[in-house]
């Protein structure tokens, strides 16, 4: 019988540290240190669900506050999860990706800080080399014309 492996956690690595993976676009990796252009808003270990992730700028958050999105697929998914200053009544169990998202998750960043960064900001960082910041966050209803 096959062993089984569970790689959900409580923090992940932003997964385009690693000098390779079958997972994310190697041209988006960060090999050497002047690939780091923003060490400052470049998160390197985050709070998460699973132990790695490799976010794009058009992740969705998650949908869910007990386990993000089905596994392991998801990107951001993984961690915008409201993790501190949420107050997490018993009844809440959805997030609503069309509305402002609640609380914040910690982030270590290249440059070694530590900051609570709340989770509407973290698609305002640079999770990895060729990162272009969308100008709203994936999810959010498209303004109408009036």
């Amino acid at each position: 019988m096959g062993e089984k492996t569970n790689y959900q956690g409580s923090y992940a690595l932003n997964g385009y540290f690693y000098t390779e993976s079958p997972f994310g676009d190697s041209k988006n990796f960060f090999i050497s240190k002047s690939d780091i252009v923003y060490p400052t808003k470049t998160p390197f270990f985050v709070d998460a669900l699973w132990l790695d992730a490799w976010p794009l700028p058009t992740d969705r958050p998650a949908t869910t506050v007990l386990d993000g999105e089905k596994f392991p697929g998801g990107g951001l998914a993984k961690i915008a999860i409201p993790r501190h200053s949420f107050a997490q009544s018993a009844t809440v169990r959805q997030l609503d990706a069309q509305s402002a998202l609640p609380g914040a998750v910690n982030v270590t960043f290249a440059d070694t800080h530590v900051e609570k960064v709340k989770l509407e900001k973290l698609w305002e960082l640079y999770w990895h080399k060729n990162w272009a910041p969308p100008d709203k966050r994936p999810g959010l209803p498209v303004a109408s014309a009036h």
